[in-house]
């Protein structure tokens, strides 16, 4: 259907359906005869309809931007476009007009009384006065010569051929009552207009009735001249206070940083808003930079405190003290002690590890480290005396200043130094003390006098023959000697001995002050028997000192164990007679051997008188002798 209103009609007159009003196409509004209005741009100063504050804003899909102020595309102060004001809109009923889909609506009963829309146009609204001659009544209706006149009251119009009360008064071809009459106020052709609010005529003079919704009378002007959407001039003629702004849809104001606003340094909207030395907007109000924040100076911070470039909660004074959680472990902007082991810029000069003093380093405490047990304050050392030599471990700092005590060690008492170090082995006799030898790649204490030794350098007096002994010979059996305790060397163990034979330490063969022999003081027989794999040609013999009686020893070989049983083989040695020194008696048997074969035990014997005295007894094999 055309946007032409459809009319029909009622009680005698044609009245309009719902017209739509379009914006227009961009070059102005509804007019004062029903087309459009001038866009809000042509308006002059701060009473723009749909004013914001000039700056672009991001608007909702339902919304449009008027100068940086979000309007709804249904308001009827800006519907669909800026600048289409519905309530301007002339000779209609105040508060029918509505804005849907960008177009002013006006219901078909919505046109002031003795108004109707009878033009093809759709942008006339409510255009057509039904007190015409040419449209009593209703669109078309033109009054006949014989009633030229057209008089009505209220809805109902009637051609007449004079005026008559209630509207005596002619005005053209009108009847009207010039006393109430809003055309013809008081006189022909006085109607009654004021700017953006309603009209009426009463008692012939014209009266502002109330201003259209939008608009205020605040100036000494007629009419409602004054647009309440401004900052100026808010929901009233009053405006609005500081750092609030109109919100133009809703006539209100709002804080200036609703919708993304721009602030001042005494009401801010965000942090461009502040200047440099209060440069955080925090509940619209400019302050420091937080605890925390990087910072360039104090002035920046809320407390004052810019250290190490962040805002700290202290000026954070002492050595080994940080703002900078990378140094404490604590968020930035926390003095706080630095960890232990971090070197914080020259709060703490390193002195020398020798004078355990400042490491450099701090101590995780708020002061600054000493060198502890990783620095060395004195080396390690080792000095050779003329008996000894000592070795003194490297030593470390206490942690507290001072070097740490010391100990020293003899080098185990045997070895001579390696540098500063104690020698662990040695190759000659000079890698050990005086008080040691060398054996393989070993230092020994040297033996004392009676000791057992195999050369002279084993003795401390440097004299061995058997034992350690100087100026004397004490000889030791061979390692194939089979018998046990041969050289009488402390007791007779090993030895079955009949009753009257003793040890006697001072007769030994070889005046070994350090050995004995065995010595009878009566017939006796002493013997002893060795368990033991015995094969091929053995030698035997032993040492006599016959004093008075005289003896004979000899050999028996056993193939059984424990001497038993029949023996294999045996042979003695010649008797020994009565003689002033000690005598070596020869085998019986020539050669001077015993041939031994299969045999696993040997008995060796001697039965003696009185006063006899036997050492170094032995069977070994050849060609080892004792």
């Amino acid at each position: 259907m055309p946007l032409v209103a459809a009319v029909v009609a009622v009680a005698g007159c044609v009245t309009p359906r719902d017209v739509p009003v379009d914006p227009g196409d961009g070059g102005g509004g509804a007019s004062t005869d029903g087309r459009d209005l001038p866009l809000a741009s042509d308006a002059a100063g701060s009473d723009r309809p749909g004013g914001g504050d000039g700056a672009p804003v991001a608007c909702a899909a339902d919304e449009h931007d008027c100068a940086g102020a979000c309007f709804k595309n249904d308001e009827l102060t800006s519907c669909g476009a800026c600048g289409h004001d519905c309530t301007t809109l002339p000779n209609i009923k105040a508060g029918v007009v509505t804005c849907t889909a960008g177009k002013c609506m006006v219901p078909t009963d919505g046109c002031a009384a003795g108004r109707a829309h009878c033009t093809t146009n759709p942008d006339d609204i409510c255009e057509t006065d039904l007190g015409a001659a040419a449209s009593c009544g209703g669109c078309g209706i033109k009054c006949p010569a014989g009633t030229p006149l057209c008089t009505g009251v209220g809805a109902t119009f009637t051609c007449v051929a004079s005026c008559l009360a209630p509207t005596p008064d002619r005005c053209g071809a009108s009847c009207v009552d010039l006393s109430s009459n809003l055309a013809n106020c008081g006189t022909c052709g006085q109607g009654c207009s004021f700017a953006n609010a309603d009209a009426a005529c009463s008692g012939g003079a014209c009266m502002m009735v109330k201003c259209k919704d939008g608009y205020g009378d605040c100036t000494a002007a007629p009419g409602c001249e004054t647009a309440l959407n401004t900052s100026d001039h808010c929901g009233s003629c009053n405006p609005c206070a500081a750092n609030l702004k109109c919100d133009a849809p809703t006539r209100t104001c709002v804080d200036i940083c609703t919708g993304g606003g721009s602030g001042n340094a005494s009401h801010c909207c965000g942090n461009a808003d502040c200047p440099a030395n209060l440069p955080v907007c925090s509940n619209h109000v400019c302050v420091g930079k937080a605890v925390g924040a990087t910072c360039a100076s104090g002035g920046e911070c809320a407390g004052g405190a810019c250290v190490e470039g962040v805002c700290c909660n202290n000026t954070c004074p002492g050595k080994c003290s940080s703002c900078l959680m990378t140094n404490t472990g604590k968020p930035d902007g926390t003095c706080a002690p630095v960890k232990a082991g971090l070197n914080h810029g020259n709060d703490c000069l390193a002195s020398d590890a020798t004078t355990c003093g400042l490491d450099g380093k701090c101590d995780g405490a708020g002061a600054c480290r000493m060198y502890g047990a990783e620095a060395i304050c004195a080396p390690e050392a080792c000095s050779d005396g003329p008996s000894a030599s000592t070795y003194s471990p490297a030593r470390t700092c206490d942690g507290h200043g001072a070097c740490g005590a010391g100990t020293t060690t003899n080098c185990g008492g045997v070895y001579r130094c390696a540098g500063t170090k104690c020698r662990v082995n040695c190759s000659v006799a000079q890698d050990c003390v005086s008080a040691a030898y060398c054996s393989a790649t070993t230092c020994i204490t040297k033996k004392q006098e009676g000791e057992l030794c195999s050369a002279n350098v084993e003795c401390t007096l440097g004299a061995c023959s058997g034992r350690c002994c100087s100026g004397c010979t004490c000889t030791q059996p061979s390692p194939g000697n089979v018998l046990k305790n041969p050289g009488f060397d402390k007791d007779v163990s090993g030895w079955m001995v009949d009753t009257g034979t003793v040890y006697r330490e001072t007769s030994d063969s070889d005046g070994c002050p350090y050995s004995g022999s065995l010595a009878t003081t009566g017939a006796s027989q002493v013997s002893q028997c060795v368990t033991t794999p015995l094969d091929g040609t053995y030698n035997f013999g032993a040492r006599i000192l016959v004093v008075s009686g005289g003896a004979v020893c000899g050999v028996r070989f056993y193939p059984a164990a424990g001497c038993q049983g029949d023996e294999l083989v045996d042979d003695e040695l010649n008797a020994a007679q009565p003689m002033s020194g000690w005598q070596a008696p020869a085998p019986e048997s020539s050669p001077p051997t015993v041939q031994v074969s299969g045999a696993n035990s040997v008995l060796f014997f001697c039965v003696t008188g009185d006063g006899v005295y036997i050492d170094q007894p032995y069977v070994t094999k050849i060609p080892g002798k004792y």
